[in-house]
């Protein structure tokens, strides 16, 4: 019964994780893209997004340009390999730095 019961509750975050990952390679979202090196902006991780923040981390990654992508909003998916995504949630945090 307990092993039958733990597959049960580890079954769904398995799929949630395949799902999320799933998503993130079909938004074309990497790492290492064109120029742009996104391992490199992890400091800006759980900072507030300014200015001035992307722009130092744009610098820090390679890439030409930023953009700032909410969460829970919609934005074009086209694949720019010299952008920097920088995604923030509702108190303008970065949670996330991304090329693409």
């Amino acid at each position: 019964m307990t092993r039958e019961r733990n597959s049960r509750m580890v079954w769904p975050g398995l799929m949630r994780t395949i799902g999320s990952l799933t998503c993130l390679i079909a938004s074309g979202a990497s790492a290492w893209a064109d120029g742009c090196y996104a391992l490199n902006g992890g400091s800006a991780v759980g900072r507030r997004y300014t200015d001035t923040l992307a722009e130092a981390t744009r610098l820090a990654v390679g890439a030409a340009t930023v953009r700032k992508l909410e969460l829970g909003r919609a934005y074009t998916m086209e694949f720019r390999g010299d952008r920097l995504n920088l995604v923030i949630d509702k108190a303008e945090i970065v949670v996330a730095v991304r090329c693409g």
